[in-house]
């Protein structure tokens, strides 16, 4: 992970407003088949310049911007590397979670405010495993760089049991809902 810009931390340092939010336990891109299972988590990629979309009151289409985290699996149960056809278990990485100013968070309908909370409840949840105890939102970036800096340690890669759901949409079959969550850590460790 190369370094957090000072604005972006800035967003991850004022998140006061959702330190009330508890971890929880619970876009179409090639995930590995639901259920849980054991991947190394290779980096936290932090892209300062997201992009949160919603649909207010009126129905206009409105694009916020907004730093997002997400994770970079390896798959360490791949079928395919097991049987040889593949060098490496697949290389995934997780849907981005929009991170929020407050004023942005406050301006939300309260339906889109729901939605944010569900994805920093999975974010918390991911972050407590992985720490071995419960984390807040405003702990948010100090906490990134210790997971990529033990992510990368060629001596004791980082192994977590992940919990994913890859299943098409109810809705419409053409999408996938895709979500996943770091349950446990199996090897490595965050100092």
């Amino acid at each position: 992970m190369s370094v957090i810009p000072s604005d972006t931390l800035a967003i991850f340092n004022q998140q006061g407003y959702a330190a009330g939010i508890e971890p929880s336990q619970g876009g179409a891109r090639i995930w590995p088949p639901s259920g849980t299972s054991t991947h190394y988590l290779n980096e936290v990629v932090v892209n300062p310049k997201g992009k949160f979309g919603y649909k207010n009151a009126a129905g206009t289409k409105i694009d916020l911007d907004v730093p997002t985290v997400a994770f970079k699996f390896t798959w360490a149960e791949d079928p395919e590397q097991a049987a040889g056809t593949k060098q490496t278990g697949l290389e995934w990485e997780s849907e981005p979670i929009h991170i929020l100013t407050q004023a942005q968070f406050q301006g939300l309908p309260a339906n889109h405010q729901q939605r944010v909370e569900i994805a920093y409840a999975r974010l918390l949840g991911s972050l407590s495993a992985l720490f071995g105890r419960k984390v807040s939102m405003p702990e948010l970036g100090s906490l990134l760089p210790k997971i990529t800096e033990a992510a990368q340690n060629p001596t004791a890669p980082l192994a977590v049991k992940v919990y994913v759901k890859n299943q098409p949409n109810k809705k419409d079959s053409k999408y996938q809902d895709q979500e996943c969550q770091i349950r446990e850590v199996v090897s490595g460790a965050i100092a």
